[in-house]
């Protein structure tokens, strides 16, 4: 912690002040400061600069303190607020609260001491007394100092830890965040989009997923279509071509199909349809219709009697099935179905998808509860495409189902704030899996605006809002990357959960998907409102 000069504090002032934003108390004028370059993690700010250098400047804000009042060894439990907190650990080691966060040192909720030479180092401040404190004393002497916590650059201030309000203005920026930055750097130059990443402790995965690649380049096409964008449009070009060379003839027949690592699922074939669908739509370029009507007559050649897609994984040298079903590929398939249908009007597509959702609907979740029915988003976006173009009353039924089980599963009271919307599952609450529940409540919400049903659109929206605010917690920004390494590519980016920092390309994607059905709900609605208000 330092002492700010009389113009260090000047300067400050002068910044909250044009930004609007409330001066903080200043108890002693003693605060951890650190400064970055907006690409690198951030530097401690020595308290004899003549001048706050760089992009961004943290403010952390000691407001009380207490002693741990228990000795840290490794993998022990860290009973800290992640973001906000510091620790002062014997006579010479300080811990910033982003140092804290960025490194992972108490990453859920559990102390890695083998990540604070690192965080020391990247921070320029380890000494030869920092590093005995740590490998040699015991953590016995630990202070947690609570902060409040500010972010100066060249936009204005933000205060840090406040859950994010989903109006229309925030929402539509944490997309185009994710637009501006995070899909336009992840791709790589051969199209692969980076997978999985722990920025605290700089691992990447060594796998990849396909299926996960074709709707991340759904999100990053239907984000253009939004915001516009050449680079995010070229990114996405580029990685729709790298899709487009895992395509190749499968099994005895020779079929066209999605190929990973020998594999063809019926999912990836799905979805593939999907993101090919929406380039066609966003660019006027049907390049790719003939490639998808391959890749659907596959899909077809799996259908069985009972209108079943029966093959979900197969070998694609020798056409063998595997032993293995997913409940989400029916729904991606049937989408990317529907999707194809909308370009060339083929009505075997959706004769297709209509077997499908019989199947489903009359065989496989016959007699299923609120309790019992899969929240398939992927189901949710089909049974509302698929309806508008077919009605038929069982679709509407089984979509409410799912619905309403998505709306019981909700957190809203007895947990702690930053839980507020997240769905109920084991463990600490995860952007993804709620994200997902929010792009089918976004569908579910159409399919109930086509129909009139106002409380229902109601709920749709109500779960939303509470949902997307829950989300936007883990969306990284420029305040919170500080101390991160490469910042540009994961600014707009979705962490795993709050305790978790790990960044995967469908986390964003389906978080991207959900704000963007969120904003067309709200903008629909207010369209809606002004309409009746021109016709009183």
């Amino acid at each position: 912690m330092n002492r700010l000069q009389e113009s260090h504090l000047q300067q400050l002032w002068q910044w909250f002040t044009e930004a609007g934003a409330p001066q903080p108390d200043l108890p002693e004028k003693e605060l951890f400061l650190s400064v970055s370059d907006g690409i690198r993690p951030a530097v401690r700010l020595d308290e004899a600069s003549a001048a706050f250098p760089g992009k961004g400047l943290r403010v952390d804000v000691p407001v009380s303190r207490r002693s741990l009042g228990t000795i840290l060894r490794p993998g022990a439990k860290l009973r800290i607020e992640v973001g906000t907190d510091a620790l002062i650990i014997g006579e010479t080691m300080t811990l910033f609260p982003g140092e804290i966060e960025a490194f992972g040192i108490a990453e859920n909720h559990m102390w890695h001491p083998d990540r604070v030479e690192r965080a020391l180092t990247a921070s320029s401040s380890v000494s030869e007394e920092m590093l005995r404190e740590l490998f040699v004393e015991e953590q016995e002497d630990v202070e947690v100092v609570t902060c409040e916590s500010w972010f100066v650059h060249d936009r204005g201030v933000v205060r840090l830890g406040e859950r994010p309000v989903p109006s229309p203005e925030v929402v539509e920026a944490a997309a185009r965040r994710a637009g501006d930055h995070y899909f336009s750097e992840a791709v790589s130059r051969d199209g692969r989009i980076l997978y999985e990443w722990n920025p605290a402790t700089r691992e990447k995965a060594r796998g990849y997923n396909m299926l996960r690649h074709a709707g991340t380049v759904y999100a990053m096409l239907e984000l253009y279509e939004r915001t516009g964008g050449e680079t995010l449009l070229a990114q996405a070009g580029k990685a729709l071509h790298f899709l487009e060379q895992q395509i190749q003839p499968v099994g005895s027949e020779g079929q066209q199909a999605l190929v990973h690592n020998n594999a063809v699922k019926l999912g990836g074939n799905g979805l593939a349809l999907v993101a090919m669908a929406k380039w066609t739509e966003v660019k006027n370029d049907r390049r790719y219709v003939p490639l998808m009507q391959d890749l659907a007559s596959w899909i077809l050649g799996t259908q069985d009697e009972t209108g079943r897609f029966a093959v979900h994984k197969m070998n694609a040298e020798t056409g063998e099935k595997a032993d293995f079903e997913s409940g989400y590929y029916p729904g991606e398939a049937m989408l990317g179905l529907i999707r194809l249908h909308q370009l060339d009007g083929r009505e075997g597509w959706l004769d297709a998808a209509e077997r499908e959702a019989s199947y489903l609907i009359d065989r496989r979740d016959k007699g299923k509860s609120i309790h019992t029915i899969a929240h398939d988003h992927w189901l949710l976006y089909a049974l509302n495409e698929l309806e508008a173009l077919r009605p038929n009353d069982k679709y509407v039924a089984h979509a409410e189902l799912i619905g309403e089980a998505i709306f019981q599963a909700q957190r809203i009271e007895g947990v702690q704030e930053s839980w507020v919307g997240s769905s109920r599952m084991k463990g600490p609450p995860r952007s993804t899996p709620t994200a997902c529940r929010t792009e089918g409540t976004g569908a579910l919400w159409q399919l109930a605006a086509r129909h009139g049903k106002k409380e229902l659109m109601s709920r749709c929206r109500e779960s939303m809002a509470l949902a997307v605010a829950f989300q936007m917690q883990m969306q990284y920004t420029e305040a919170t990357v500080h101390h991160f390494p490469y910042q540009p590519l994961l600014i707009g980016a979705l962490r795993e959960s709050l305790v978790h920092y790990t960044v995967r390309n469908d986390f964003t994607q389906h978080n991207v998907s959900s704000f963007l059905q969120y904003l067309h709900v709200l903008e629909s609605e207010t369209a809606e409102a002004e309409k009746s208000g021109h016709h009183e």
